[in-house]
C-alpha cells in the first residue's frame, strides 16, 4: 500500500476521536451554562409569563388579520397551523376555542385597561430577549428604538406573514397537487411543511432577538434542535394525556389548564436547548473548554486582572481611561471574554465603559476629515446593527468611582457565592483581608 492512501487512511481515523471530543466538549459546555443559567427556573418563569401574555398576543394577533376580509382567510390558516402543529392534540381545540373568546372580548376593555393589557405581550418579548441575551452573553442591549421596532414587527408583520405563508401552502396543496398521482407528494408537502415552518420562525428568532452577532448556520442548527424537540414532547405529552388521563380525573373540566401550562414549560426547555445550541456552536472548533464554561477562579482572574491594569496605568484618576485593546493579551485576545469581563466590571459599579465611534480597533488608522468622520458617526449612530464582538476592543474603561474606596469583596461574592461556587480549591485562598483592602492605595490588592 502506497503512503499517500496509507497517510489519507490515518487521517480518517483521528478525525472520529476529534469529532467526538468536539461534540462531548460542546455537550459539557451547554450543560454547565445551562446550570449557571438556571434555565429550569427560566423556563418555568416564561411558561407562567406565556400563560399571561398569550391572551395579549393573540388578541394582536386577532386584531390584525380581522382588521380587513382580505386577511380572513390569513386567520384560518393561522389557527389552522396552530391547532394542529403547536399545541398537544388531547387540549389544542380546547386552547383555540378559549383564545378566539378572550380575544373577542378585549375589545370591551377600556383604553387604559388595554394599554395594560398589551404591555403584558411586550414585557413577555423584553423577558425573552433578555433571557436570549444571557445565553448568547450579549454584553450590550440594542438600542432602545431597534427594540421597539423589532417588537412591533413580531407582534403584527410576523402573523400577516405567517398567515400568508401558510394560505400559499394551502393553496399549493389544494390546487397545484390534485390528483391521484400527486398523492404522495401532496402527503410529503403536508408533513414536511409544519417543520419547515417552526425550523423557520425559530431560526429567526435566533437569528434577530438576541443582541449578539449569530450566523445564520448556527441558529438553523439550534432551531433544527428546538423543533424536534418541541414535535417529540408535544406528541409524548398528547399521548400521557389520551393513555394515562390522570388531570382529566382529577381536574376534570379544568384540566386542560394544568395540561397547556405544562406544555408551555416544556415547550420552552426546548427553546432554550435549542438556543444553547446554537450559541455554543461558535467554539465547536476551538480547543480546550469554551469560555463559557470557565470556571469561577479563572472568570475572577480576568476581572481581577483588568483592576490590576487599571491601576498600573490609571491609578486613581477619575478622568483617565484605559483603551481595552491594550488588555488583549490578559484575554489571549478572546473578545467574548473580554466583554464578559467589562459586563461584570460595570454592572458591578467597578468601570465605565466609552465606545469611541471614531475610531477603528487597532487605534493607528490615518486621520479622517471631519466630514467623513462626522458620517461615520452619524452611521454608526443610526444603524441597528447588533453589536459585533470585535467592537469591545474599540471601547476604554475608565473607574466608575473613586478606586480608593472600592475593593474585591463585590466581585467575590458575585462569582463565588451567587453562583454556588464549592468552597475549595481556589475559593479558600481568599482572604479577607485581601477582599477588604481598596483597589487603589498603599496596600492595593495585586495578588491573591
Amino acid at each position: 500500500m502506497n503512503e499517500p492512501t496509507t497517510s489519507r487512511r490515518r487521517a480518517a481515523s483521528n478525525m472520529v476521536p476529534d469529532y467526538m471530543q468536539s461534540t462531548l466538549r460542546l455537550m459539557r459546555a451547554m450543560l454547565r451554562q445551562g446550570r449557571t443559567l438556571q434555565l429550569q427556573q427560566t423556563a418555568g418563569s416564561l411558561a407562567f409569563l406565556s400563560l399571561l401574555a398569550i391572551v395579549p398576543m393573540f388578541t394582536i394577533v386577532f386584531a390584525v388579520t380581522t382588521a380587513s376580509p382580505a386577511f380572513e382567510r390569513l386567520r384560518e390558516a393561522l389557527e389552522g397551523f396552530l391547532l394542529v402543529n403547536l399545541f398537544p392534540p388531547a387540549i389544542s381545540d380546547t386552547v383555540i376555542e378559549h383564545l378566539n373568546e378572550f380575544a373577542a372580548k378585549a375589545n370591551e376593555l377600556s383604553l387604559v385597561g388595554t394599554v395594560a393589557f398589551l404591555l403584558t405581550a411586550v414585557i413577555a418579548l423584553v423577558t425573552i430577549e433578555h433571557t436570549l441575551n444571557g445565553i448568547w452573553a450579549a454584553d450590550r442591549p440594542r438600542p432602545l428604538a431597534s427594540r421597539l421596532a423589532l417588537y412591533w414587527m413580531m407582534l403584527t408583520l410576523g402573523p400577516l406573514l405567517l398567515g400568508a405563508y401558510l394560505a400559499v401552502h394551502g393553496l399549493v396543496a389544494t390546487a397545484w397537487l390534485r390528483g391521484a398521482d400527486l398523492r404522495e407528494l401532496r402527503s410529503i408537502w403536508l408533513v414536511v411543511l409544519p417543520w419547515v415552518t417552526t425550523t423557520g420562525g425559530l431560526m429567526l428568532l435566533y437569528r434577530l432577538l438576541p443582541s449578539a452577532a449569530v450566523r445564520w448556520r448556527e441558529a438553523f442548527a439550534g432551531a433544527l434542535l428546538a423543533a424536534l424537540l418541541v414535535e417529540l414532547l408535544r406528541n409524548l405529552l398528547g399521548w400521557y394525556v389520551t393513555r394515562l388521563p390522570t388531570y382529566t380525573v382529577v381536574y376534570g373540566t379544568f384540566s386542560a389548564l394544568p395540561v397547556f401550562l405544562l406544555w408551555l414549560f416544556l415547550a420552552w426547555m426546548a427553546l432554550l436547548v435549542g438556543a444553547l445550541l446554537a450559541a455554543n456552536l461558535r467554539f465547536w472548533r476551538q480547543p480546550g473548554e469554551p469560555h463559557l464554561a470557565r470556571t469561577p477562579g479563572e472568570r475572577f482572574d480576568d476581572v481581577h486582572g483588568v483592576l490590576i491594569a487599571m491601576r498600573a496605568a490609571l491609578d486613581g484618576d477619575p478622568h483617565g481611561a484605559l483603551p481595552a485593546q491594550q488588555l488583549a493579551g490578559l484575554f489571549d485576545h478572546d473578545p467574548e471574554r473580554a466583554g464578559q469581563a467589562a459586563l461584570l466590571l460595570s454592572r458591578l459599579g467597578y468601570i465605565t465603559r466609552f465606545v469611541s465611534l471614531g475610531e477603528s480597533a487597532s487605534g493607528d488608522a490615518a486621520p479622517a476629515t471631519r466630514r467623513a468622520r462626522l458620517a461615520r458617526r452619524l452611521a454608526r449612530r443610526w444603524s441597528a446593527r447588533r453589536p459585533d464582538a470585535d467592537s469591545v476592543w474599540t471601547e476604554r474603561w475608565a473607574w466608575a468611582d473613586d478606586p480608593r474606596s472600592m475593593t474585591p469583596r463585590a466581585l467575590f461574592e458575585s462569582i463565588w457565592l451567587a453562583e454556588r461556587a464549592p468552597a475549595t480549591g481556589a475559593a479558600t485562598t481568599f482572604e479577607a483581608a485581601f477582599l477588604d483592602e481598596p483597589l487603589v492605595g498603599e496596600t492595593a490588592p495585586g495578588r491573591r
